[in-house]
């Protein structure tokens, strides 16, 4: 399908000079399932620039931003044990952020999660150069602490290097959900 400049969501279109980025889920022709595209587009629906981040699992990008360098981060969910991302065939699907430098070359990718399912739905960049992601967690296991049933609110600081500085799980014995910050 042909996405226009104007079918695309405004939190996924980045003024960067002349053109965007958006965000889509393709078909890699060697992998059998879908896996997260991050395109750059200049002047309309010319595709110029394309790179592929996941593995042969389901790898789901739900927020991208620019950074304070020049690249992009991406946030999303995958349950690829290969390729960029390397989550245990014993977990559900984990949440990710991925890193880009302004040459578009992926610099670090990084799961959190357990055994549940979790995802990120946005992030951030903050003053000190880090990142706050926020999302859902069902995962009682694993980089997860604190889950109060079911899912829960996930917010996870990272430093401006992908480490987790601190993660925190809020909610109650019912479903809470994070999809924007």
């Amino acid at each position: 399908f042909t996405i226009t400049n104007a079918q695309i969501p405004d939190h996924l279109q980045l003024a960067k000079k002349k053109g965007f980025y958006k965000s889509e889920l393709s078909k890699q022709l060697s992998a059998s399932k879908p896996d997260f595209d991050r395109t750059r587009n200049n002047k309309g629906p010319c595709l110029k620039k394309q790179t592929t981040l996941g593995g042969t699992g389901d790898d789901y990008g739900n927020k991208v931003i620019p950074t304070s360098d020049g690249g992009f981060l991406v946030a999303g969910a995958t349950n690829s044990g290969d390729g960029d991302f390397h989550v245990p065939a014993a977990n559900g699907s984990d949440a990710f952020i991925a890193k880009y430098n302004k040459s578009r070359q992926l610099q670090w990718a990084k799961t959190f999660g357990g055994s549940g399912d979790d995802s990120f739905g946005d992030i951030f960049q903050t003053s000190d150069g880090g990142y706050i992601a926020i999302g859902q967690s069902s995962s009682t296991d694993g980089n997860v602490s604190g889950n109060h049933g079911g899912y829960d609110l996930l917010v996870v600081k990272y430093s401006a290097s992908g480490k987790v500085e601190w993660q925190k799980s809020l909610g109650g014995s019912g479903d809470e959900f994070g999809d924007a910050v």
